[in-house]
């Protein structure tokens, strides 16, 4: 498989976005990125962050660029999408948060945070978070978890994220049931599934 070829794969999973690190594991070099560039074939859309030119336009270029800013070399990504951008992406309720969310594990470091992210330090388990559209997003009942933690959605939003969860499928009355054990504020989500 030439680097071409490799580096298409990994980018493909991202719509087109990749980062140096990405493209070095593909096979290229340093040294030649700047002729990918200047052809054209390469875009520049960040700090080490690249995008073939050729894809199609991504609805939300913003979720998969500042996913592969929290990038680390040593795991497949630090920062999953929480809190009310999660809502947003699940389409959850009429949230329209001025801020972006991410939950990153304690002691992540990265320079060039922009001011519209707010990072949240905890480090989520495999099963908390999972992988849609080439970004990790905080799984829908981790979701209403940390919407209820926080709690600075106004009660209506709060009720019409659970609902529209329900409704959707996102999660269950069983999820929510099993998942009472490791999350206290299940029981205040199942009291307003009850009322």
């Amino acid at each position: 498989m030439s680097n071409k070829e490799r580096l298409w794969k990994i980018a493909k999973k991202q719509h087109g976005f990749f980062t140096a690190k990405q493209a070095k594991d593909a096979g290229y070099k340093d040294s030649n990125f700047a002729s990918h560039l200047q052809s054209g074939v390469w875009r520049k859309v960040g700090r080490r962050i690249y995008r073939l030119s050729h894809f199609p336009d991504y609805e939300r270029p913003e979720l998969i660029i500042w996913s592969l800013w929290s990038h680390n070399p040593h795991a497949p990504y630090e920062g999953a999408w929480s809190h009310e951008t999660a809502l947003e992406i699940y389409d959850l309720s009429d949230v329209n948060p001025t801020q972006m969310h991410m939950t990153v594990p304690v002691g992540f470091k990265n320079s060039g945070k922009p001011n519209f992210i707010t990072l949240h330090f905890e480090t989520l388990s495999r099963v908390e978070i999972q992988k849609i559209d080439g970004f990790f997003i905080t799984t829908p009942i981790r979701t209403l978890v940390d919407i209820f933690r926080v709690g600075v959605l106004e009660p209506y939003l709060l009720h019409q994220s659970i609902k529209e969860a329900l409704s959707k499928g996102l999660i269950t009355k069983l999820e929510l049931a099993r998942s009472k054990q490791f999350y206290p504020e299940v029981g205040k989500i199942m009291e307003i599934i009850n009322e």
